[in-house]
């Protein structure tokens, strides 16, 4: 390996002279966040400016060794200081906090969707596409109000009585609902029967639909096809079934993908939301009701094919997993292109 020419010599200590008074400058605003290197620049949002309650307040950059003044944009905001440069600042705690408050106030994100006119509102999300056995299952979820209730979802305070001209349904959340892998087993089948328990005939219903695709159809296309038929499948069979008007419905779909419904029987509005499973209560439930189900398979699956322990495991690759594949090898319910079944 050759040595290095003067000039990338003189790049390098200028990459780790920045890096220095990055580091100095951070400890110095007390390890704050939000600052990164970008192409011969150094970034710096100071901890005490970040947190200021003021969003027209102008805010002091470190941008190398001059001192720039821009207004704030948000709380997680950019700012272009150069074409090649960008400035990411966001206080990880205050996003931590804020998703914390969205279950104090769970219908938040339903109610803003109503208000816009989207009176049905589909929470989806989808169970075991991680697992290595088993099937991948999906769960759409939207809370159906009467004729007579209010368009908008209103909060446990919400009078019942005719308030304005607007007659107020008496939905009320379930408590402790959230993503359905920060539940124990316990909490969550007590929750999936509070579901099908709390079915108001009068006020609201709680109407979902399930679809999933085997190990042997995610082997014949691939398990992001599969999820995403699953979704699909899932959110126009509950539209269908429940005959929802499509210009009052809008989808929310947990994770960075979409499926295609614009060219099939309900074209409706629909959005990815990362998260979505701990942010939107009707994603939580689908979440939920999708993980309830899919284990009960699995725990099924188990008296077949008892040496893998499913019951468990539920289909997830774990140690004793791997060692009951390592020495008895795959069951027709294994998902064999996946990487830990490859040449089995």
């Amino acid at each position: 390996m050759g040595s290095l020419s003067a000039v990338q010599w003189k790049i390098t200590l200028v990459y780790l002279f920045e890096f220095s008074i990055l580091l100095l400058t951070a400890l110095f605003f007390e390890r704050g966040e939000g600052f990164i290197i970008g192409t011969g620049t150094i970034i710096v949002l100071p901890k005490n400016i970040r947190n200021s309650s003021n969003n027209n307040e102008p805010k002091t950059l470190i941008h190398g060794r001059v001192l720039v003044r821009r207004p704030r944009i948000g709380s997680g905001f950019r700012i272009d200081i150069r074409r090649d440069t960008y400035l990411f600042a966001r206080n990880k705690k205050n996003n931590r906090n804020s998703r914390k408050n969205n279950h104090d106030k769970p219908m938040d994100y339903e109610k803003s969707l109503q208000r816009r006119g989207y009176k049905y509102v589909i929470g989806t999300d989808e169970v075991g596409r991680g697992s290595i056995a088993g099937p991948v299952v999906a769960v759409s979820c939207c809370i159906i109000l009467n004729s007579t209730s209010s368009t908008i979802i209103h909060d446990n305070n919400d009078a019942t009585e005719n308030d304005g001209g607007i007659i107020k349904n008496r939905f009320r959340p379930i408590d402790g609902v959230t993503d359905s892998k920060l539940l124990t087993a316990e909490q969550r089948k007590i929750i999936y029967d509070q579901i099908h328990n709390d079915q108001n005939g009068n006020d609201y219903k709680y109407a979902y639909s399930v679809a999933q695709r085997s190990p042997k159809q995610i082997q014949e296309t691939n398990i992001l096809k599969a999820t995403m038929e699953c979704f699909q499948e899932s959110i126009q069979n509950l539209i269908l079934s429940e005959n929802l008007p499509l210009e009052q419905t809008y989808a929310v779909v947990d994770g960075k993908s979409t499926p295609k419904l614009v060219n099939g029987p309900t074209p409706v509005s629909c959005r990815p939301y990362v998260s979505a499973d701990k942010d939107i209560y009707t994603v939580s439930v689908a979440s939920i009701l999708a993980k309830v189900m899919r284990d009960e398979m699995m725990v099924e699956a188990s008296s077949v094919y008892p040496e893998y322990g499913f019951d468990v495991n539920k289909g997830y690759s774990t140690k004793e997993h791997i060692e009951a594949i390592h020495n008895k090898g795959p069951c027709p319910i294994h998902r064999m292109s996946f990487k830990p079944l490859h040449n089995r």
